[in-house]
C-alpha cells in the first residue's frame, strides 16, 4: 500500500516521517554498532546456560575415593546430603557455579533459584527503564543501562560467596532488563519501514549464539566468562555514545524539533542525500510540531494505564503480553536446562544459533520478496514448528521410546527452542507498529514485564519433571497453541503500514472501528 499523506494546516500534502528513514550509510553504521549491543545483551541473558550448567552426577567422586563412581546417583546424593562428601570432584564441560561452590544433587536447584532472582531484577528494570527512556531519551537511558550492567557483571566475578554473587547479579539483571526494553524500541524507531523485519532477522540474537559459545569455551569458568561479557558490553556502550544519534522520532514526540532537525541533517549528510529532500522533511517536522503543540496545550501525559484506555489497546496489550510470557517459558526453560540434553552444551548452543539464523535469513528474504509473508505468517509458522516437535517429544515419553528416539528428541527440542526467535521478532515488530508513539515504549516495557516473568518462571517449569518427565513440554504446547489462535483471529497484519503516531482521540472507539483504522492506515 502507498503511504498515506499528511495535511499541513494550509492543506498542502507532505510525506510521512517514515518516508525519510531509509537504508543508507547511517542506518548501516547504526546496525554495525547495535550488533555489539545485541551480542553483549544476548550473552548476558544466556550467561546461566553455562554458569548454571550442573555437571552429571555420574562422574562425582567423594573425598578422592574412586569407589564412589560405582555408586548410584541416589547413593552419591545421600553422601552429599549427610555431609560425607566434603571434598567432591566431578567432571564438567564448563566450570559452573555448581563446581565453584560444591552445589550438587538437591543443592543444584539453588543455582536455578539464582537464575530466577536475577530475572526478577531484569523484570523490574524493564518496567522502570521504559518510563525513564520516555522522559530522558532512548540513547541516554540505554547507555545508562549498558554501563551499569557492564560494571555489575565484572564485579560479580569477584563474589566470595553465592549470596554475594546473587545480590550483584540481581543488580546486573536490573540494568540488563532496562537496556533490552529501551533498545528494542530504539532499534525499531531507527530502521526503515520496509526493511524493518529483514534487518531484524539478519542482526539479532541468533547469529550471536555461536560467538557466545566460543567465548564461553575459551573462558572456561563462570568468573572469567562474566568479566569478558562485561568488557564487551562496555565496548558496545562506548561505540553507541560515539557514533549513534538520539532517536529523531523521540525528539519530535518531545517537541524538540530543533534537535530532531540537527540529527536528520547529520543523517542526510552522511547518506549524501540531496538538500531538496531535507526541505520536504522540514514540512513534516513543522506538521509534527503543530500537532505536538496542540497535545501539549492539553497537558497530556501517558502512563501504563493508557495501554488499557480503549478496548482495542486493551486487547492487543493482553495478547502480546501473553505471547512474550509463553515464548519466554519455552525458550529459557529449555536453554537453562541444556545440560540435561545429550551432547556438548557448546555445540547445542551453536546448533540452536545456526538453526535460528538460517530460519531468520529465510524469513527475511521472504518478507522482503513477498507481500504475503507478513508478521502473522512468520509468527504462525514459528509456533507450528514449536508445537509439532514438542508433541513428538511428549509422545516419545508417553510410549516409553525416549531411549530409542533419543537423537530425534534432541533434534526436536533444538528445533523448538530455535524457532522461538521468530516469535520474539514478529511480536516485537508488530507491537511497535500497532501501538501509538506516545505509549510505544510503555507498551514494550509492559510486554517485557511478562517476557521477564516468563524467564523467572522458566526454571521452575522443569521442576515438573518430578511428576512426569514430559510434563514441562505439555505446558509449553498448550501455551503455544493458545498463542496461535489469538494471533490468527484477533490481530491485524501490519506489514508495510506506517507506524501509528498519535493516540486515539476518544476512549469510546470500539474495537471494530480501531481495527479498521489500523488496517487502512496505509
Amino acid at each position: 500500500m502507498k503511504s498515506k499523506k499528511l495535511l499541513l494546516s494550509g492543506g498542502e500534502k507532505v510525506k510521512r516521517f517514515d518516508d525519510f528513514i531509509v537504508f543508507g550509510r547511517y542506518v548501516g553504521l547504526f546496525c554495525f554498532v547495535c550488533e555489539f549491543v545485541i551480542l553483549s545483551q544476548c550473552a548476558t541473558m544466556f550467561y546461566f546456560v553455562y554458569a548454571g550448567a550442573a555437571p552429571p552426577t555420574e562422574t562425582l567422586v567423594c573425598n578422592g575415593d574412586e569407589r564412589t563412581l560405582a555408586l548410584t546417583n541416589h547413593a552419591k546424593c545421600n553422601l552429599v546430603r549427610i555431609g560425607n562428601c566434603t571434598q567432591p570432584k566431578i567432571d564438567y564441560q564448563f566450570k559452573s557455579l555448581h563446581v565453584e561452590f560444591n552445589l550438587f544433587c538437591d543443592l543444584a536447584k539453588t543455582v536455578k533459584n539464582v537464575i530466577s532472582l536475577q530475572m526478577i531484577g531484569v523484570l523490574v528494570g524493564s518496567v522502570i527503564f521504559g518510563q525513564l527512556s520516555d522522559s530522558f531519551g532512548r540513547k541516554t537511558t540505554l547507555l545508562f543501562g549498558l554501563i551499569g550492567c557492564s560494571l555489575t557483571q565484572i564485579i560479580s566475578a569477584f563474589a566470595p560467596t553465592l549470596g554475594w554473587f546473587t545480590g550483584v547479579r540481581i543488580a546486573a539483571g536490573f540494568f540488563l532488563g532496562g537496556s533490552i526494553a529501551v533498545f528494542n524500541v530504539f532499534w525499531v524507531e531507527n530502521l526503515p519501514t520496509k526493511s524493518r523485519l529483514w534487518i531484524s532477522m539478519l542482526i539479532t540474537w541468533s547469529p550471536n549464539m555461536a560467538p557466545i559459545a566460543l567465548i564461553a569455551f575459551y573462558s572456561e569458568s563462570w568468573d572469567a566468562f562474566s568479566i569478558t561479557l562485561g568488557s564487551i558490553m562496555l565496548v558496545a556502550a562506548i561505540l553507541l555514545a560515539l557514533f549513534v544519534h538520539e532517536s529523531p522520532r523521540w525528539l519530535i514526540q518531545k517537541g524538540k524539533i530543533a534537535e530532531a532537525r540537527i540529527v536528520m541533517q547529520k543523517v542526510f549528510k552522511m547518506d549524501r542525500r540531496p538538500e531538496s529532500g531535507f526541505d520536504e522533511l522540514e514540512k513534516v517536522l513543522i506538521y509534527e510540531h503543530e500537532l505536538l503543540q496542540k497535545q501539549r496545550a492539553k497537558g497530556k501525559h501517558y502512563y501504563y494505564y493508557h495501554l488499557f484506555s480503549t478496548p482495542w489497546l486493551t486487547m492487543i496489550t493482553i495478547i502480546l503480553s501473553f505471547t512474550f510470557l509463553s515464548i519466554s517459558i519455552i525458550n529459557y526453560g529449555i536453554m537453562f536446562n541444556f545440560e540435561q540434553m545429550s551432547g556438548s552444551i557448546y555445540m547445542n548452543m551453536v546448533y540452536t544459533g545456526l538453526i535460528r539464523w538460517i530460519s531468520n535469513l529465510t524469513f527475511a528474504w521472504l518478507d522482503y520478496r513477498y507481500k504475503w509473508c507478513g508478521r502473522k505468517f512468520v509468527h504462525w509458522f514459528g509456533l507450528l514448528f514449536i508445537v509439532l516437535p514438542l508433541a513428538l517429544v511428549i509422545l516419545a515419553h508417553y510410549w516409553n521410546l525416549s531411549t530409542q528416539l533419543s537423537l530425534y528428541i534432541r533434534l526436536s527440542i533444538l528445533v523448538a527452542v530455535s524457532m522461538t526467535s521468530q516469535i520474539y521478532i514478529s511480536a516485537t515488530i508488530l507491537s511497535n507498529e500497532l501501538f501509538p508513539t506516545p505509549i510505544r515504549n510503555l507498551a514494550f516495557s509492559f510486554q517485557s514485564l511478562f517476557n521477564r516473568f516468563g524467564v523467572v518462571l522458566s526454571p521452575f517449569v522443569f521442576y515438573l519433571v518430578d511428576y512426569w518427565v514430559a510434563l514441562p513440554f505439555v505446558v509449553m504446547c498448550i501455551t503455544a497453541s493458545i498463542d496461535i489462535v489469538t494471533w490468527h483471529f484477533l490481530l491485524p497484519e501490519t506489514k508495510n503500514q506506517p507506524m501509528v503516531e498519535h493516540m486515539p482521540k476518544t476512549k469510546k472507539r470500539n474495537m471494530e472501528k480501531e481495527l479498521r483504522l489500523v488496517s487502512n492506515a496505509a
